[in-house]
């Protein structure tokens, strides 16, 4: 309306007929821009109606290849049992699979859950060589996950290399012998000399009574019982070269508990006892059946279901934690690809040294359980949460943390990476 009254303005002196024209004549101008302005309008908003079109069905397309993948995916559990696909999930591990590996790894799995389901033995020939497949595949799988990881690769390599066959409780530096081993009888939580002998052997009395004093104080009477003998060593602590403390039996219903006194007092000495606790725990004569020795038990790095009761706690812990599933994989891995199994499944272990066998697995996870170790991911979770819902072991936990509260020690997992 402005540009009109100026133009009106600028003819003084015009009729109606004129000003009835310009105002027909402004009309028009007017009349004309606004359908210009809608006309780019509508193209405008045309243009701008395709964008948003070619953005919906762009989304469409994305939609529908990942609902395309998604059923792909479940193309490859058609017709798989429940059992077999919780399994699949399990060994899978971190791997990263497409939707043809998935149904590859499947394929070598299913004859793998057949044998478990038949309970033949691990032994058995067909179920060894149906495992060792499965393996070399996932190995395969883990090695191209990892190839941009290179020195996360060799630095597992590494230090799994250096647990194989021995382990943190059980590396014997073999060109240096114990410098003093001697036996201690133990009555009543009492530690008694077996003969003279043993008794003038004793160089660190001192610390002798202090790490028994640690023992003592963590290990609770009930169990404190079943220790019937205390070997002692007294030799010069080396990284990676030392026995720092092992368990064995003494007969069927007590042990001997080796240690090495020259140990540090402080959290990972009491942690290290935790871990030797563990192994009486799930080695005691009550979990046993009683056919099965403890001898026996210990000598087998494997894990045998029918060799314990069923209220047993490691027999809980292999199937509720689903270990047992890993376990057959486990068996069947090369030496020199150990580091790729821990790669795969270093979430559902407490530690490296865990991976080493069933046993050692319940006993770190016990001892990382005591010192208060909480994984957010993966079976390591579930192992730690096993202990948590026992009020024996919470009780210990409580006597544990009490203990390194009075002495100042803080639990480190430092011996047991």
């Amino acid at each position: 309306m402005g540009k009109i009254d100026t133009y009106m303005v600028e003819r003084p002196g015009a009729n109606l007929d004129e000003g009835g024209y310009i105002m027909k004549k402004t009309d028009k101008i007017f009349r004309f821009s606004m359908s210009l302005f809608l006309i780019l309008s509508l193209c405008l908003g045309g243009i701008s109606g395709c964008s948003s079109k070619q953005t919906e069905d762009q989304n469409e397309i994305i939609q529908e290849e990942t609902q395309h993948e998604e059923i792909r995916h479940d193309e490859e559990f058609q017709n798989v049992p429940e059992r077999l696909r919780e399994m699949y999930e399990v060994i899978r591990g971190n791997l990263e699979l497409s939707a043809e590996e998935t149904k590859e790894v499947i394929g070598l799995l299913q004859p793998v859950f057949e044998f478990q389901q038949q309970n033949r033995s691990q032994d058995d020939p067909e179920f060894k060589n149906a495992s060792e497949k499965l393996s070399n595949l996932l190995n395969r799988y883990t090695k191209r996950q990892f190839e941009s990881k290179k020195e996360e690769l060799e630095k597992t390599k590494k230090i799994m290399d250096a647990y194989l066959g021995i382990g943190i409780n059980e590396i014997l530096d073999h060109q240096n012998e114990p410098l003093v081993t001697y036996d201690l009888f133990v009555e009543n939580g009492q530690l008694i000399a077996k003969d003279k002998l043993a008794e003038k052997k004793i160089k660190n009395e001192t610390r002798l009574k202090e790490i028994w004093e640690s023992i003592t104080a963590m290990i609770p009477e009930t169990y404190l019982k079943s220790i019937s003998l205390l070997n002692v060593r007294e030799q010069e602590i080396k990284k990676g070269a030392t026995t720092a403390a092992s368990i064995s039996p003494v007969d069927n219903h007590t042990f001997c508990l080796n240690i090495n006194i020259n140990l540090p007092l402080d959290g990972a000495l009491c942690e290290m006892i935790s871990h030797e606790f563990g192994h009486m725990i799930s080695l005691g004569d009550s979990q046993r059946k009683p056919q099965i020795s403890a001898f026996e038990a210990l000598s087998s790095e494997g894990f045998n279901p029918s060799w314990y009761h069923p209220d047993a706690y490691f027999r809980r812990f292999m199937e509720e934690t689903k270990e047992y599933i890993l376990y057959i994989l486990s068996q069947v891995t090369k030496n020199e690809e150990k580091y790729l199994y821990y790669l795969r499944y270093k979430n559902n272990y407490v530690s490296m040294y865990s991976t080493k066998n069933p046993s050692e697995d319940f006993a770190e996870s016990f001892a990382h359980f005591v010192k208060g170790d909480t994984p957010n991911t993966g079976l390591a979770k579930n192992k730690i949460n096993f202990f948590s819902k026992f009020a024996e072991f919470l009780e210990i936990k409580q006597r544990v943390e009490k203990f390194c509260k009075l002495k100042g020690f803080t639990l480190s997992s430092e011996l047991t990476p």
